[in-house]
């Protein structure tokens, strides 16, 4: 029978015994082991640490915590954590500089002495405003697409136009929200009401802008009764070419005191007598009596290719701190301006700031004391509305 014997392992500090092999393969994980000898026999004892040091570091722009720090027994889960900062992101966590994980919450098994490092961005944001206003940021830094505000206003006399990124046009809002994915400056960029909508020409010394438009159209550049672009202007009546101070049948020139008297522009004898005029004559055209020369009001049929968005873009905007439309043409980029004037019913203007109401000089076929009209408001904009003739509406002049 062979010797029995029994051998003892010691771990020195913050090491553990593993196991006994032999020729490289496990006998026993016993310790201390006893074992019968029949031959000449090498035992090796196996060791590991038994703990190891975990640290974690928080790059610029964050902080970090784990659920345990320090001296960790080996196998054991930790739960790391990265906060960033205020205007900044967290990237991913690093091991001696290679990347281990991109999510902000990461769970590790700790067998090694390990530090993990959590890394932060941050982008730059600078804003910055051309001749004419003030620009702001509500933040000057952010994290990989955080969001950032914009916001530009005009000074007295001038318009907000774009906002540019390396002269390039970003957007036409004057307050831009922005998801930002690197250092960026953006510039707010202003202009008088003359630059943005400059004449392109004069008809009997008004002011007024070639659209491109196929049927070789021009418009004027503001309002009859107005001397700029944003300005309201007069209100008329259809078929009336003086401004007054009450809009309603009782003092409309073409009846007799009611939507059933008309005296001219009727279809139905049930409406007035009858002449089959459908559209306004020069001598009742209130921009032809007004402005002379070749101005005269726009057909439906005219504003209708305004309105089509293959000539023209439509963008409600505000101008001197009047709302409404920039008609941009997509053939020549010239611009006009027609102001949300609202419209005159009775004694009162309603919808001043909000509304647009704009007389076409073309007669509604179907009910005679209707006339057609273009009309608008932030979100929808259309040329073949109607309404009673006797209301106070706004005149743009086009002319040939």
């Amino acid at each position: 029978p062979g010797w029995e014997v029994t051998i003892t392992a010691t771990p020195e500090e913050t090491y553990r015994f593993v196991n006994w092999t032999v020729g490289g393969k496990e006998v026993s994980k016993e310790n201390p082991y006893t074992i019968a000898i029949n031959q000449n026999t090498q035992f090796k004892a196996n060791f590991e640490k038994d703990n190891y040091t975990l640290k974690v570091t928080a790059g610029e722009g964050g902080a970090v915590k784990a659920s345990q720090e320090g001296i960790v027994l080996n196998g054991t889960e930790v739960t790391l954590t990265a906060t960033p900062n205020d205007g900044y992101s967290f990237v991913n966590w690093t091991v001696n500089g290679e990347e281990v994980s991109t999510s902000a919450t990461y769970t590790v098994t700790v067998t090694k002495d390990v530090e993990y490092i959590a890394n932060f961005i941050t982008h730059k944001v600078t804003v910055i405003a051309g001749e004419g206003g003030t620009a702001t940021a509500n933040k000057t830094r952010v994290g990989h697409n955080g969001q950032v505000t914009l916001t530009a206003i005009p000074n007295d006399g001038y318009s907000f136009v774009n906002w540019t990124v390396n002269g390039e046009e970003v957007s036409t809002s004057a307050i831009y929200t922005v998801t930002v994915t690197s250092d960026i400056e953006y510039k707010a960029n202003f202009a008088t009401l003359k630059e943005i909508y400059k004449p392109t020409g004069t008809e009997n010394g008004k002011d007024l802008v070639d659209l491109g438009l196929p049927s070789g159209l021009k418009w004027a550049t503001c309002n009859v009764g107005a001397t700029t672009p944003e300005g309201y202007g007069d209100y008329f009546a259809w078929g009336e070419t003086s401004p007054k101070t009450t809009y309603k049948w009782s003092t409309y020139k073409y009846c007799n005191g009611s939507a059933t008297t008309l005296t001219k522009y009727c279809v139905d004898s049930y409406e007035g007598i009858v002449d089959n005029k459908t559209t306004l004559e020069l001598t009742d055209d209130a921009a032809r009596v007004n402005w002379g020369g070749k101005w005269r009001m726009p057909t439906k049929a005219e504003y209708d290719e305004l309105c089509n968005t293959s000539n023209c873009t439509w963008t409600w905007t505000t101008q001197n701190g009047v709302r409404g439309y920039k008609v941009t043409s997509k053939k020549n980029g010239n611009s006009i301006f027609l102001p949300a004037a609202g419209c005159r019913g009775n004694d009162y203007l309603n919808g001043a700031g909000s509304y647009g109401y704009y007389w076409s000089s073309s007669l509604l076929t179907s009910n005679s004391n209707n006339a057609y009209y273009l009309y608008f408001y932030n979100s929808y904009v259309v040329a073949w509305y109607s309404s009673i003739r006797c209301f106070g509406q706004s005149v743009r002049a086009v002319c040939e």
